[in-house]
C-alpha cells in the first residue's frame, strides 16, 4: 500500500465548518485549487460525487467513501487502469483556546500503485494531497 501524507496545516474555522463544506461535493469548485481548470476537461459535479478528464490519464470518479462527523472525510477515487485511490482528510479541533475558531488538518493519499506507473506519478500524487491540504487551509470557514 502506497502512502502520501501532506504536513498539518493550521485552518480558520471550526471542525464542523470544515466538516459541512468539504462533504457538499457540490460546493467542491470553491475549495478546488487556482488553476484546476487547465488541467481538467469535463468536470461534473454532484453533492454525492464528481468525475472528470485528465490529460493524459483519462476519466477520473470521486466519491465519498466514509464520513466521521467533523473529523474525517475518506474520498474514493477510481481512475483509468482499474486504479483506486483514497483521500482521507483528517480534521481536529486546534488545542487550548484560540481567539477565533481554528482546526488543524491532514490529508493522506493511499492506494495500490502498480509498480510501473510509481515513477511517473509519485511525486504528482504527493504534491496533489500538498495542494489539497494548502487549499483547505487557505479558505476561511
Amino acid at each position: 500500500m502506497d502512502k502520501y501524507e501532506s504536513k498539518i496545516k493550521v485552518v480558520s474555522g471550526s471542525p464542523e465548518s470544515i466538516f459541512t463544506t468539504i462533504t457538499d461535493l457540490g460546493s467542491l469548485q470553491r475549495i478546488l485549487p487556482a488553476g484546476f481548470e487547465d488541467k481538467i476537461k469535463d468536470l461534473q459535479i454532484s453533492e454525492n460525487g464528481c468525475s472528470f478528464t485528465v490529460n493524459n490519464i483519462g476519466k477520473v470518479s470521486i466519491s465519498i467513501g466514509e464520513r466521521t462527523p467533523h473529523s474525517l472525510v475518506k474520498y474514493v477515487i477510481e481512475a483509468a487502469m482499474s486504479l483506486t485511490l483514497n483521500i482521507f482528510v483528517q480534521i481536529k479541533e486546534a488545542p487550548g483556546p484560540t481567539p477565533a475558531p481554528e482546526s488543524r488538518v491532514k490529508v493522506t493519499l493511499t492506494g495500490n500503485i502498480p509498480f510501473m506507473l510509481k515513477p511517473l506519478v509519485g511525486n504528482r500524487l504527493q504534491e496533489v494531497v500538498d495542494r489539497i491540504a494548502e487549499s483547505i487551509a487557505s479558505r476561511p470557514f
